[in-house]
């Protein structure tokens, strides 16, 4: 009709909105080319600045432009006054300030700014952590802020740790849901208390705070923040590493009385801590050099060194001088031994907190599970509370059917994590079977391990049986072996019915002769590869696995592994 203004269909609006989009696109790259251009002919100068500032408005977390501001600035240092260098700082600050309002949450930003007040002659940081305070009043759960904030607060005068935990708790009551400021409280609370963690059982402030965690756990018993913290002060008790097991075993037909031990620590340890570790043969200390049972450089849990000379009915003593060490008589005539430290700590963590303080919080997270029964987070309270009470408190007992119920229940409520509630059930599992070998007489002389028939996803102090010869984890429900790694001594594995996939480092199990893998996930050749690397292996049982339906199976196997014997219970 004449007089109407048209309208432009949706159609018509994507197609400018789309040509607007892509003429600034162009227009962005063309000015960043232009930029890094300058920055190749070493221009860091003002004009620089001013460039880079209308694309870093568009988009702060171009963090490479960012760089080249620094750049600039180490440039411009050298050829400005103080004075004039601050102004710039100012200024800096100033488009920091208007990136921030853009995205107030961008890493490059923060750290930016950080920069630059580290780089002032006379910083403003009171005015800085009004900024922080500021940042979190409109968004409280900022980490980016909060971390900021730390930064800022060391170097504020009149500002101190006792006000800023005043701070985080003024923060917490406005909402509980907020993690940032309960892990500021934390770092806060142990530098108050010695810069220690939380090694007093019964340390005032631990069930003080235990208190006010309570508190937000009551009111909001689905926020996860809360129960963070509420499990980081019940912590775990430190235990200094140690070594826990050692074997000594004569190397075969070695003309000069050569010896392997073989050191297996309470937790991994690195390169340098492991040498720390001394060897004493019949009382003389000997020069050695540890390494570790899969030739790399990371931390570890199995150390090897090898002395030479050795005696008849020789005593070897390893260990460090503070801690203690293990002692080991190898009697004439045999070729190996082995001992362990009897320190129950090495297998089941104990929390950090005193008994009386875990009963308490039992009780009261009891009474709101019976209010909240599909509640994940009670449920798993129940788990870590139940488990590290059994065994602790008298006629208290944690069953193994309530611990499969709590676990089933948990698979249900939160399927999304069932991989990591199945692993939780199966350390459990594993260390209870620890246990009760450890406190029997007859774990020294253990040399075969059962494991099988227990629905285990993965495997936990596996370093403790280091000792062990045959080890069977048939019907589980495993999905790989890299967790065997400790298994120093082993020949025989049986690992028949469960998901194995991948035999990702089974190749460090330097005396394996036997593997049983049937009725497992092993695809193609390709994922027997690792068993090329051990020159140990003789046989190899691979039945109902999809690699065995192909007509090349046998053949593939003997050209892959040429010093295997026998495969599926035949000659190859």
């Amino acid at each position: 009709m004449h007089g109407r203004v048209k309208v432009k269909t949706t159609a018509e609006k994507q197609a400018e909105r789309r040509a607007e989009l892509a003429k600034r696109a162009q227009q962005f790259l063309q000015e960043t080319a232009a930029i890094f251009d300058k920055r190749k002919k070493n221009e860091l100068n003002e004009e620089m600045l001013r460039n880079s500032q209308n694309l870093l408005m568009q988009n702060p977390d171009f963090y490479t432009l960012w760089n080249i501001r620094r750049e600039c600035f180490l440039n411009l240092v050298k050829e400005k006054e103080d004075d004039e260098m601050e102004k710039l700082y100012n200024n800096e600050l100033a488009l920091l300030l208007a990136c921030l309002k853009v995205n107030p949450k961008s890493y490059s930003v923060w750290r930016h700014r950080r920069w630059i007040m580290t780089h002032m002659n006379h910083p403003n940081w009171q005015h800085e952590l009004s900024l922080c305070t500021n940042y979190l009043e409109f968004d409280s759960r900022n980490f980016h802020c909060w971390d900021h904030r730390r930064f800022v607060a060391a170097y504020t005068e009149g500002v101190t740790d006792l006000t800023e935990l005043e701070y985080t708790m003024k923060k917490i009551k406005q909402t509980f849901s907020n993690f940032s400021a309960w892990h500021y409280r934390s770092k806060l609370l142990l530098k108050i208390n010695s810069n220690s963690e939380i090694a007093k059982k019964d340390s005032v402030w631990v069930q003080e705070e235990l208190d006010s965690i309570m508190n937000a756990i009551y009111t909001d018993p689905n926020d996860q923040s809360a129960w963070l913290y509420h499990k980081w002060l019940l912590g775990r008790e430190e235990i200094p590493p140690t070594i826990c097991t050692l074997y000594v075993a004569k190397c075969a037909d070695d003309k000069n009385s050569q010896m392997n031990i073989v050191a297996t620590w309470s937790r991994p340890v690195t390169t340098h801590d492991a040498n720390q570790a001394i060897v004493i043969l019949d009382g003389r200390q000997v020069d050695c050099i540890w390494k570790n049972n899969c030739n790399h450089s990371y931390a570890s849990h199995i150390w090897i060194t090898q002395v030479q000379d050795v005696s008849e009915n020789c005593v070897i003593q390893a260990g460090l001088k503070e801690i203690g060490s293990l002692q080991i008589t190898l009697e004439n005539g045999r070729n190996e031994a082995w001992a362990l430290a009897r320190n129950e700590s090495m297998i089941k963590e104990k929390m950090a907190v005193n008994l009386e303080t875990l009963i308490v919080q039992k009780q009261l997270l009891d009474e709101l599970y019976e209010i909240e029964p599909e509640n994940k987070w009670l449920t798993l309270s129940q788990i870590y509370l139940g488990h590290a009470l059994d065994g602790v408190k008298t006629d208290y007992r944690f069953l193994e059917e309530e611990l499969e119920n709590l676990i089933n229940k948990l698979v249900d409520i939160d399927s999304k994590r069932k991989g990591y509630y199945c692993d939780l059930r199966s350390k459990i599992i594993i260390e209870r079977f620890a246990l009760n070998l450890f406190q029997g007489s007859s774990f020294q002389e253990c040399k075969k391990v059962d494991l099988s028939k227990r629905r285990l996803s993965c495997l936990h102090l596996m370093h403790l049986f280091s000792h062990v010869t045959e080890l069977d984890l048939s019907q589980n429900e495993l999905v790989n072996l890299g967790d065997c790694t400790p298994f120093y001594c082993l020949r025989v594995l049986t690992a028949d019915n469960n998901f194995i996939e991948s035999l990702r480092n089974i190749q460090y199990l330097p005396n394996l002769q036997e593997l049983f893998l049937r009725n497992n996930n092993i695809g193609n050749i390709r994922d027997l590869l690792p068993l090329q690397d051990s020159s140990s292996i003789k046989s190899l049982h691979l039945g109902d696995n999809p690699i065995a339906c192909s007509k090349t199976y046998r053949q593939d196997v003997k050209q892959l592994l040429p010093r295997l014997q026998m495969l599926d219970g035949e000659l190859i």
